[in-house]
This record gives C-alpha cells, sequence and structure tokens, in this order.
C-alpha cells in the first residue's frame, strides 16, 4: 500500500468515525427525550394513585425479564425477546417429554403377557370403544390447550387490573426507548471498532 493509499484509507475511516459520533448524539437525544416523558409520566401516574400505589412495594419479586439483548459479531447488537423464547423451550421439552412418554407405553404394552384369549369379544369391543372415546376426548383437549398461547405478562397489571392512562404511557415510552438503547450499543460497537481500526493505521504510518 502506497502512502497516499495509506492516507485516503485513514480518511475514509476519520470520516465514517464523525458521521457516526453525530448518529451516537441523536440517538442519545431520543434516549434522554424518552427517558424523560416516562419519568414525567411516572410522576403524574403518583399525582393521580397515590406515591405508595406507585412504588417498588408493587413489584412481583417473581418478575423474569421479558427482553433481553445479543451481540453478534464485534458491532452486532440485537433485541432478543427473552418470553417466546422460554415459551418455545417449554413446549420442546413439553414435547420431548410427550414422546419419551409414548415410547415407554409402547414397550409396556409389547412385554404384556397375552392372557385371557377367550374373553367376551362383546366385551373387548366395548372396552376398545371406550377407550378410543377417551383418547378422543383427551386429544381434544391437548389440543385446546396447546393451541391456546398463554397471556404475556403485563407489570402494569402490578400496580392494579385498571392502570392510569399516564401509566400506560410511561410504559409506552420506556419500550420505545428500549430499541434505541440497542442501536446506541450497536452505534458504540462500530465506534470502537473503527478506533481500533483507526490506530492501527496510524501506528502504520
Amino acid at each position: 500500500m502506497t502512502s497516499t493509499d495509506h492516507h485516503q484509507e485513514l480518511d475514509v475511516l476519520v470520516l465514517e468515525y464523525m458521521a457516526l459520533v453525530d448518529e451516537h448524539l441523536v440517538a442519545w437525544d431520543r434516549i434522554a427525550s424518552l427517558f424523560q416523558q416516562g419519568h414525567e409520566q411516572i410522576s403524574e401516574a403518583k399525582y393521580t394513585m397515590g406515591p405508595r400505589n406507585v412504588s417498588a412495594e408493587c413489584y412481583d419479586l417473581r418478575m423474569t425479564a421479558i427482553h433481553g439483548i445479543e451481540r453478534r459479531g464485534a458491532t452486532e447488537v440485537s433485541l432478543r425477546n427473552l418470553y417466546e423464547e422460554r415459551l418455545l423451550q417449554e413446549k420442546d421439552e413439553a414435547a420431548a417429554e410427550d414422546a419419551q412418554d409414548s415410547k415407554a407405553e409402547g414397550v409396556r404394552n409389547r412385554q404384556r403377557p397375552n392372557r385371557d384369549n377367550d374373553q367376551d369379544t362383546n366385551q373387548v369391543s366395548a372396552s376398545s370403544e371406550s377407550k378410543e372415546s377417551e383418547e378422543k376426548v383427551s386429544s381434544a383437549s391437548s389440543t385446546g390447550s396447546s393451541t391456546k398461547k398463554p397471556r404475556k405478562p403485563d407489570p402494569l397489571f402490578w400496580f392494579g387490573a385498571f392502570a392510569p392512562r399516564s401509566l400506560r404511557m410511561a410504559q409506552t415510552s420506556f419500550q420505545k426507548s428500549l430499541s434505541e438503547v440497542v442501536e446506541m450499543a450497536t452505534i458504540q460497537a462500530k465506534l470502537f471498532d473503527l478506533e481500533q481500526r483507526i490506530k492501527s493505521l496510524r501506528q502504520q504510518n
């Protein structure tokens, strides 16, 4: 690489770095605005409901995270839906457990001795029909329960069944800030990567 190419590449990286700095500042302004809105709306909810009704005392201590982040490579950060992931994991575990139970039941049926061959034909037929009927009812019940998706937990219910509008708006503001925070984290990762590349080029100069 010639000296001219070296300086041109360095200039390109510096310009890219400055553009990312501008994006970072804009993202930070959006986050600050959403946080400010959220806190103002919480203050309004406290005024409406009373400070004791909107406080940490209302938290469900069994709470689990609904969202998380995932880092892909050196510069990519994405938002994860931990609630949906837990549902899929529980569904897979239940399916694996059902398959294991069915396999064990099949083994027991094969190992069962063949006796009472002279059993009354009508009794066998009635027993079979009864078993088939029970299996259909069980299958319909399990199908209905499996297709019914559990309701996504909503922290607003910690503060009562009818949360005021200001509290719902505060939740919306903070939820919007999640994607902004992830975007800013991605920008920060890209800035760090560019810093290392610029530093490396300057050392080669």
